[in-house]
């Protein structure tokens, strides 16, 4: 702050030092007639300096520190959400839907929100560059296009062809062979129809892969506190578990005891919460008790809040490698009448026999939700337990 208040003073005063001493020399009548009308309303005129400096830099000055104080980092951090995509257009007229499909997942917020767009660069070298961060390629083996051409002469490995041939191995994933940070995910087949088949039945397999890079590249923008280390430990002491808050979250509501916490931003309508069973059953683990559960939690701590079916998406899946319920939907609220989304994680921990629901919402009127929402997503896969903790403390 320090650092900004000098230059919020500096900058102006060099700046109308540099007009006025222009001034001396050029004699812009313009100018000239101005400082004297301004001279003229302060009945003095001491070489026209000091009062006029007072008079420009007064309010200047009051404005930019305003400013300052005003200013604060946002919460909602920009989401890599553009992929990149070469395919030469003969494999392209036949696999864009697939990947529409694959890529351009939909999330109702209640707008529908997509987590990425594909866009295809019209100029091939733009893979040389920093415009994206993700580029998914597309070729054949039988195909004569540029495409195949750098899929095969700088992106895949030598032995790929072979991997292809003796264990159907269709996708290859490497960092940016341009010397960028970029994630390439190459996708070739015999045939289009061999690769749209392939893309078809591994969809979600490939679309977690942009995913999970994306939230953890998330995860290097968000500011974390220096004390957040301490934080997840004494966390970690009363509950259990732990994970990494933003600088602007605090902990709103606690009941260790029944196993409930929920936390909240300093900006109203962003919250996520944990609620963990001790002893649990796994078989808890289902679509059913996931709404009912969450229903009643609803009911206890945030004013009678609920799920509503339209819109509500459940699939099985992975949480940091555990088997988890992976849930998206509407949550409402009919007094007053208000809703938005959630996005809800439930897994069993055999380590501790313990059932976790990690559970994040957002209420934005009028805005796009998805980037108040992916962060809280980022910050619920910073989840670990205890003995998870310690076991990191002790590697470093």
């Amino acid at each position: 702050m320090i650092l900004w208040l000098a230059i919020i003073v500096l900058v102006p005063v060099f700046l109308v030092g540099i007009v006025l001493k222009l001034q001396q020399h050029f004699e812009w009548a313009w100018l000239e007639s101005w400082l004297v009308k301004l001279d003229r309303s302060n009945n003095k005129r001491h070489g026209f300096r000091v009062p006029i400096i007072e008079l420009i830099f007064i309010p200047v000055i009051l404005f930019f520190v305003w400013g300052a104080f005003k200013h604060e980092r946002s919460t909602v951090i920009p989401f890599s959400n553009r992929i990149a995509v070469l395919a030469d257009s003969t494999e392209w007229a036949v696999l864009e839907p697939v990947f529409r499909e694959t890529f351009e997942r939909v999330v109702r917020t209640p707008q529908p929100e997509r987590l990425f767009y594909l866009v295809q660069p019209h100029d091939l070298e733009a893979r040389k560059t920093r415009i994206y961060r993700y580029w998914v390629l597309a070729t054949t083996l039988d195909s004569e296009g540029p495409v195949h051409d750098i899929v095969m002469d700088e992106v895949l490995p030598a032995n790929s062809v072979d991997l292809l041939e003796r264990d159907g191995h269709n996708a290859f994933l490497s960092s940016g062979p341009w010397g960028f940070d970029q994630l390439v995910l190459t996708l070739i087949g015999h045939d289009t129809d061999e690769l749209a088949r392939y893309m078809q039945s591994e969809r979600d397999s490939l679309f977690d892969v942009i995913e999970a890079d994306a939230h953890l590249s998330l995860r290097h923008d968000m500011y974390v506190p220096h004390d957040a280390l301490e934080k997840a430990q004494a966390l970690a002491d009363t509950a259990g578990w732990a994970f990494e808050q933003q600088a602007n979250m605090a902990l709103a509501l606690s009941d260790y005891e029944n196993g409930f916490a929920a936390f909240s931003s300093h900006i109203e309508g962003r919250w996520i919460f944990v609620r963990w069973i001790e002893n649990a059953d796994p078989a808890w683990v289902n679509p059913e008790w996931i709404i009912s559960e969450r229903n009643r939690l609803s009911s206890v701590y945030e004013d009678s809040t609920y799920v509503v079916n339209k819109y509500l998406t459940m699939k099985n899946g992975h949480f940091l490698g555990r088997p988890a319920i992976l849930t998206r939907g509407l949550w409402a609220d009919d007094h007053p009448s208000c809703g938005g989304p959630f996005t809800n994680y439930t897994f069993y921990n055999s380590e501790d026999k313990r059932l976790y629901m990690i559970d994040a919402s957002v209420y934005a009127a009028g805005k796009d939700k998805l980037p108040y929402l992916q962060p809280l997503e980022v910050i619920a896969h910073t989840f670990v337990t205890q003995r998870e903790l310690k076991q990191r403390r002790l590697d470093k």
